[in-house]
């Protein structure tokens, strides 16, 4: 059993949204929406029943014939191992699903080691539960897949956005297992909010986030010391509405068992649309039944002439002028001067009250120490200079001290008063989920 905390989100009645590998524009956060720390309990999923169509996720057995080392060769665009891999997964999942048709269209190799060094690898999905797509974006990758393939969606019935994933070492998985959420314990619609993910290239993805409201509902599974020959099947969308698994909540623990030394998760998910010729019911859907999906200037950066400061208003002014609004936006995509940008516009905006109660905020704190790998290379760098050598008190009081400065107001502390952010501070440092949180991401740097 793991016992930990994570942040899931309230409906405000304003739609979330997140920017994944581009900087946002000048005075909207990198991740909006409101959201609150919430315990969770993850039960031990091997001695239970848990089905892919009716849980959303399913564990099971299915060896390959790669190595480790082969993986990353296929996250280094290894073609002809990547052909072989998707080809052993699809003639598992037709034997498994009975579907007929699959196809494979991503694949991502995870290791928070080498996360940055090594062609393409990725760390670990800690932000919290979320699903990777919606009822919207599902129905327009089934549409697309099929469209790419010249072939007419009305011969099918059905489809499924599916994810394999999978340990990729010889070693059973030691710490940060995937964590997945029973869908037939959430309550509907009331848990799905809609969030935005925006993307470069102008890819824009609908995800679900997880409410809140229904928290001491919902039970969530994972299977501990998964071996290089398992996976887990688990849903992110699924047209067939009869079926109580859907789409899976996931995210990736921390687990506060494991062995000081654990070694890196190394980890693939492989994602496949599958398509059935048949099925109970028709479920899918059709170009006039899908809203055209050509791109289209992302709402959050729309500045509301309603809801605007001055300074927002003059920034949006002045990116859409000619010339100099392309050269403003060019001077915005350097990190460093957005990111200075991001400080002076949040001194604008307004913000919830402290709340009173600095527990709250634990769980806020802890995602974005969770994601310190992924910081701009500048910020870390500076960071990582003041954590050298220091005891580990020290530097967790410095590095916890940033984050709730939260001088981007990506928190929504950044106008807390000094003693509100000070009873914060002591109370993540005394919070051991949270110090563990540190030592995994900057214990190394610590005396």
């Amino acid at each position: 059993m793991i016992k930990t905390s994570t942040y899931l989100y309230l409906d405000s009645k304003t739609r979330g949204y997140g920017y994944f590998g581009l900087a946002p524009p000048i005075g909207v956060a990198q991740y909006g929406g409101d959201g609150v720390g919430c315990d969770i309990q993850i039960e031990d999923g091997r001695d239970t029943t848990l089905k892919l169509d009716e849980a959303s996720f399913e564990l099971v057995e299915c060896p390959t014939t790669l190595s480790t080392d082969d993986f990353y060769k296929i996250q280094q665009e290894d073609s002809d191992l990547k052909e072989k891999y998707e080809q052993e997964v699809t003639e598992f999942v037709k034997a498994k699903l009975g579907c007929d048709k699959i196809v494979c269209f991503h694949s991502q190799v995870r290791n928070a080691q080498k996360e940055g060094k090594s062609g393409g690898v990725q760390g670990y999905a800690v932000g919290g539960p979320h699903t990777d797509s919606s009822a919207l974006s599902g129905d327009e990758v089934a549409l697309h897949t099929l469209a790419d393939q010249k072939e007419d969606a009305s011969k099918y019935k059905r489809y499924l956005y599916l994810n394999l994933w999978r340990n990729i070492s010889e070693d059973p998985i030691e710490d940060f297992p995937l964590a997945m959420l029973d869908e037939r314990t959430t309550v509907k619609p009331d848990d799905y909010l809609s969030r935005d993910l925006f993307m470069p290239k102008d890819y824009h993805i609908v995800q679900y986030g997880l409410n809140a409201r229904h928290a001491s509902q919902h039970k969530w599974y994972y299977f501990p010391k998964m071996t290089k020959s398992e996976g887990i099947l688990f849903k992110q969308i699924d047209s067939d509405w009869t079926l109580s698994g859907r789409t899976c909540f996931h995210m990736a623990v921390e687990d506060p068992n494991a062995p000081k030394n654990a070694k890196p998760r190394e980890s693939i998910e492989l994602r496949m649309i599958c398509f059935w010729e048949e099925a109970a019911v028709n479920s899918m859907p059709s170009k006039k039944t899908v809203a055209s999906s050509g791109k289209s200037e992302n709402p959050a950066s729309l500045v509301g002439i309603q809801s605007a400061s001055s300074i927002q208003l003059v920034v949006t002014l002045l990116t859409r002028l000619p010339l100099l609004g392309y050269l403003f936006q060019a001077a915005l995509s350097n990190p460093l001067v957005s990111i200075l940008f991001a400080i002076f516009a949040s001194s604008f905006k307004e913000y919830p009250p402290y709340s009173g109660n600095a527990e709250d905020y634990i769980a806020g704190v802890q995602t974005s120490m969770g994601f310190f790998s992924q910081w701009p290379s500048f910020a870390k760098t500076g960071v990582e200079k003041q954590l050298k050598g220091k005891s580990e008190r020290v530097g967790a009081e410095i590095i916890t001290k940033i984050i709730v400065d939260d001088s981007t107001g990506h928190l929504k502390m950044k106008k807390f008063k000094a003693d509100q952010k000070k009873a914060i501070l002591d109370a993540c440092l005394a919070n051991e989920e949270y110090m563990n949180t540190v030592r995994k991401q900057v214990g190394s740097l610590f005396a």
